[in-house]
């Protein structure tokens, strides 16, 4: 053991000899006294964190670096590979994050929510300014009080958002953008005339996982990807938003279409009560002037499960969802295309009940002839 070895020992020594006359005199004392102490203990963690990550930041530059790292592995029972991210966030905090470091060394943060706070702000766009980067760490250190690692580490790596909210919103959109382009490369969705009142539906999705060393299989497929780049092509790509809601509520219909026969051959009591139900809730919405959109989801929900077809009832769904999402940008309906709408999902339920196949299909016309009468007035 060296001298200075020797003195930290020492040193140490005392202080543990301190600090565990002080536990016993704060637990003689009451629980006023217990908490006092545990947060000057907690304050003193702090300080010999932030120490402890002053002196790795300096030891990097020593000509045997090396042992630093297995002395870091070796003190703290740690893998190399954890050793090396401990230099790294000591790195990190002097050079990029340093008023997190200077409120760590002051114990006004945890060493587990600087961590946090690091790895957050690691995430941040590169092109932020050190001017920037300084604005979110105050920012950040504004919150310690309230919030726990897990959300430090969530906000931190959200500071961009706050300090310059409108060049975030165009990250995002270009983002977005890359993950339609992505989405849409190996997938597809097609209709067609079977020419007998139908429409045929081929498509390819992502449905597949491979698993290394074990094999390929059905993945949990989502159709949130094609939802999301629908939307979003709709909405912020210029001059798409009213002829991606055409072709939307085209697809919409001729899954209608496609369902037809199957519903009005399969109509049963159980169904018809559930449908009738919705339709009552929709009438009446519209009497007080509220929105059915959760009535009208569950309407066309219930009627694609009776193809006994789980795809086909997600695709019915997904579509619903696009069209909700591009549906405002249309403006308001009259009063007039909100009773048609109510009016034609009855329509339907009778037709099925009734089993007459060409008032159905003329039910479905009817459904969907007020939103193209808002379609067609938008582009006159």
């Amino acid at each position: 053991m060296r001298m200075n070895d020797a003195g930290v020992w020492e040193l140490e020594q005392q202080f543990m000899a301190a600090a565990w006359d002080s536990a016993r005199a704060a637990t003689a004392a009451g629980p006023e006294s217990v908490s006092g102490f545990l947060e000057a203990l907690a304050q003193t963690e702090a300080h010999l964190a932030g120490l402890r990550l002053a002196v790795l930041d300096q030891a990097r530059f020593m000509p045997e670096a090396t042992k630093v790292l297995d002395a870091v592995t070796s003190s703290t029972r740690h893998t190399p590979t954890q050793a090396k991210a401990t230099i790294r966030l000591a790195a990190d905090l002097s050079e990029r994050f340093r008023l997190i470091l200077n409120a760590l060394q002051a114990g006004l943060i945890s060493p587990a929510q600087a961590e946090a706070i690091t790895d957050g702000l690691r995430r941040l766009p590169a092109r932020l300014s050190p001017a920037e980067l300084e604005q979110c760490q105050t920012e950040i250190l504004s919150w310690v009080d309230e919030l726990g690692p897990s959300e430090l580490r969530t906000l931190a790596s959200r500071m961009a958002e706050i300090i310059d909210p409108d060049r975030a919103d165009a990250d995002e959109a270009k983002r977005l953008a890359r993950e339609e382009r992505a989405a849409h490369r190996n997938r597809f969705l097609r209709l067609a005339p079977d020419h007998h009142g139908s429409m045929r539906i081929t498509g390819a999705l992502d449905i597949l996982e491979v698993r290394h060393g074990t094999g390929t299989f059905v993945g949990q497929m989502s159709l949130r990807p094609l939802v999301e780049g629908l939307a979003f092509r709709g909405v912020v790509l210029p001059g798409q938003d009213f002829e991606s809601l055409r072709q939307i509520v085209e697809v919409r219909s001729g899954l209608d279409h496609t369902l037809a026969p199957t519903v009005v051959e399969h109509m049963d009591d159980d169904a018809a009560v559930e449908l009738s139900r919705l339709c009552d809730a929709m009438a009446e919405h519209s009497r007080l002037s509220e929105p059915f959109a959760a009535e009208d989801r569950a309407f066309h929900l219930t009627l694609a499960s009776m193809l006994n077809n789980e795809l086909y009832a997600e695709l019915v769904g997904a579509f619903w969802d696009v069209h909700t999402r591009l549906g405002p940008r249309l403006g308001v309906p009259t009063p007039r295309d909100i009773a048609d709408t109510v009016a034609a999902h009855r329509a339907m339920l009778d037709a099925a009940v009734a089993r007459d196949l060409p008032a159905y299909r003329a039910a479905i016309e009817n459904h969907y002839a007020p939103l193209l009468r808002v379609l067609g007035s938008a582009h006159t």
